[in-house]
């Protein structure tokens, strides 16, 4: 996922940045990851090294530093389930994203089985209570029923809890 990222990149929701490794930078203008942890952006400040062409910054996904329209590739993985109004960081995602450029999602929520579906609602309040996630939304319904959109490609694994989606 993170190989398709190209020009001006944001990452949101970084954390310790997993995926620094799997960008291709010559295809990347400016990397600017952004996470509201200020320490995780530190941890992702030393995987990035002294690279001029990457900017780590504190800020909240939900409302970023950036114009409309201003960032090429925009890629989140496993940063919604994180947010505590998804519509809002999702909405942030495409707006900061130019016209014709990308959004890359990596993301957990309802699957295709109602098993997995209870076992998720019974663990959201333990989830979001240690690790500030919420696993059970429908991304499925939001991203699909989004006219704003155009949905390039979509992949969904894991019984359907694993979505991948460009758009």
């Amino acid at each position: 996922m993170a190989s398709k990222a190209e020009g001006i990149v944001l990452e949101t929701n970084i954390g310790v940045s997993m995926n620094y490794q799997f960008y291709n930078m010559s295809k990347i203008r400016k990397f600017i990851g952004c996470d509201w942890v200020v320490s995780t952006n530190k941890k992702a400040e030393q995987k990035a090294g002294n690279k001029r062409e990457v900017t780590i910054i504190g800020c909240d996904s939900h409302k970023t530093p950036f114009s409309d329209g201003s960032i090429d590739t925009v890629i989140d993985t496993f940063g919604l389930e994180c947010s505590y109004n998804l519509e809002k960081a999702y909405g942030e995602m495409k707006r900061v994203t130019k016209p014709g450029g990308k959004i890359l999602l990596l993301e957990r929520g309802i699957g295709f089985w109602m098993q997995d579906n209870f076992t998720l609602l019974r663990k959201a309040s333990v989830n979001l209570g240690a690790r500030g996630q919420v696993y059970n939304h429908d991304f499925a319904h939001m991203i699909e029923n989004d006219a704003e959109v155009r949905v390039v490609k979509r992949k969904r694994k894991v019984r359907g809890m694993l979505y991948y989606y460009e758009l």
